[in-house]
């Protein structure tokens, strides 16, 4: 049993891994960069400071959170 649950948990964090590289590799595809750790400043597009996890949120089907963190 506890194989099983061991090799679950690895799976689960093997998938987690490749969806984070692909919300990465979409990120740099639409705007030519990778997401800088925390932005200092108000870029170009008038987005607030974030970091990156932030940034990531509409590359992670969290669209609805991207949202509410550009109200806050």
């Amino acid at each position: 049993v506890q194989a099983a649950r061991a090799s679950a948990a690895r799976l689960r964090c093997a998938d987690r891994l490749r969806k984070l590289a692909l919300a990465l590799h979409n990120y740099h595809t639409s705007d030519g960069t990778f997401p800088a750790g925390v932005s200092s400043k108000i870029d170009e597009r008038k987005r607030r400071i974030m970091n990156w996890h932030t940034r990531l949120l509409p590359y992670i089907e969290q669209e609805a959170l991207w949202k509410r963190s550009l109200e806050a």
